[in-house]
């Protein structure tokens, strides 16, 4: 984006501190759609899984779409840790947690059982809104 123009709110959420890709041009962060990793041996996958060296492991531990999603952002802002949620339980608590009065929480109107529900009734009683 463009540093000179200023963006309303709603774009900083989707946009800042991305670029496009220089290869393909595309706006989005690109998805790998993977659940498992191919290490080149056995020493090399321990270390990474025991945070020893830096590499993909595991869909939701580390992934090539975690790096570039930490890159993104408004300076001074969380963004990052909003951005990508798990698919999972903990989804739900994870941006009250994250969170900080004053801080904005933006979800889809549809949402899963568990997201939604515990967003309705915890949020509804937090001084975020």
């Amino acid at each position: 984006m463009e540093e000179s123009r200023r963006f309303d709110f709603d774009t900083l959420q989707v946009h800042a501190g991305q670029r496009p890709d220089p290869n393909t041009g595309a706006r989005a962060v690109p998805i790998y759609q993977t659940a498992s990793y191919v290490f080149e041996d056995p020493e090399s996958a321990a270390a990474y899984f025991n945070l020893q060296e830096y590499g993909n492991t595991y869909s939701r531990i580390m992934n090539p779409t975690v790096p570039r999603s930490r890159k993104g952002g408004k300076p001074g802002r969380r963004l990052w840790s909003s951005r990508f949620f798990e698919r999972a339980r903990g989804e739900s608590g994870g941006f009250v947690h994250a969170s900080l009065p004053g801080d904005h929480i933006v979800s889809p109107s549809a949402l899963y059982g568990g997201p939604s529900i515990s967003s309705s009734t915890c949020c509804a009683r937090c001084p975020l809104m």
